[in-house]
């Protein structure tokens, strides 16, 4: 961590200390956290249905961000202190520590994403991860007489807590989104998958696509891509190619995202009136 920075000092309720030696312990806690939540990770592929784990994730990356945000402020204190001395700027010490600045403020919101879109699938399920296996715990008890019973229950909680997070998957994967857009993307698949009676799956790739072939956000991609899942949904036709073959379809014709809509409708009551399903009706344009 040293580098360049070694000869900067910083003060702190009076004293005078060296930055690097003001920012060990903070970054001994962060190497320790990642280590423990690369572990935790790994163990989660093997049981990706075991609270306990989960519950210990979330902790990691709390305690993480936590750690990374007071490395931030030491940082960014001695950076304040650094200008007010009048020392020179455009040496390589400052640059040095603009660098790590920089460095560790893309770490914090990486951790931060990671958090969001760990609890974003959480609470998609009505319940925050904090409660997770306490309310699973206290459910089971009352309900059910043997603790198999309470893994019963623990089980089928996170396989929709898996469902969500596939969906989320798949919105990355087709749109490479990251940082907040990623986050609108997710909360765009949490409303519509909350509105229609469909997979987390479906909700993502009708989000990924309709926004990578449209682009579309907000309530213009809800609706949109609401109308592609009920469209396959009605003509038993595949969502995927369905969102793409519309798009090329449209663009034959000159026309766009606004446009959809009636030719989705158009191309259903052609399928219905004449019994030619709708992939035979888009491959015959």
């Amino acid at each position: 961590m040293a580098g360049n920075i070694k000869g900067i000092t910083l003060e702190i309720n009076g004293s005078t200390t060296k930055l690097v030696d003001a920012l060990k312990a903070p970054i001994k806690q962060s190497k320790e956290l990642q280590s423990s939540l690369k572990n935790v990770n790994a163990a989660l592929k093997l049981d990706p249905k075991n609270v306990d784990l989960l519950n210990q994730k979330q902790q990691l990356l709390s305690k993480s961000i936590g750690s990374t945000k007071e490395e931030l402020a030491l940082l960014k204190e001695a950076q304040k202190q650094y200008v007010a001395s009048g020392k020179d700027l455009t040496g390589t010490e400052y640059t040095e520590l603009e660098r790590k600045i920089a460095v560790t403020q893309r770490t914090l919101e990486n951790l931060e994403n990671q958090q969001n879109n760990f609890n974003g699938s959480v609470q998609a399920m009505g319940m925050k991860l904090s409660e997770f296996g306490e309310k699973t715990e206290k459910v089971g008890t009352a309900m059910l007489p043997v603790t198999a019973g309470v893994s019963a229950l623990a089980a089928g909680s996170v396989a929709a807590f898996n469902e969500i997070d596939e969906g989320y998957d798949l919105i990355i994967t087709k749109t490479g989104a990251t940082g907040e857009a990623a986050e609108s993307l997710q909360k765009s698949m949490d409303s519509v998958f909350g509105s229609l009676p469909t997979s987390a799956a479906d909700a993502g790739i009708a989000i990924g696509e309709v926004n990578t072939r449209f682009g579309l956000t907000g309530d213009s991609l809800e609706q949109l891509s609401s109308q592609f899942i009920q469209f396959a949904q009605i003509n038993e036709t595949d969502l995927n190619g369905a969102i793409g073959s519309v798009n090329k379809n449209l663009q034959i014709f000159g026309l766009g995202a606004e446009d959809a809509q009636g030719y989705l409708g158009l191309l259903t009551t052609q399928a219905q009136a004449t019994g030619i399903s709708v992939d035979d009706l888009m491959n015959s344009v």
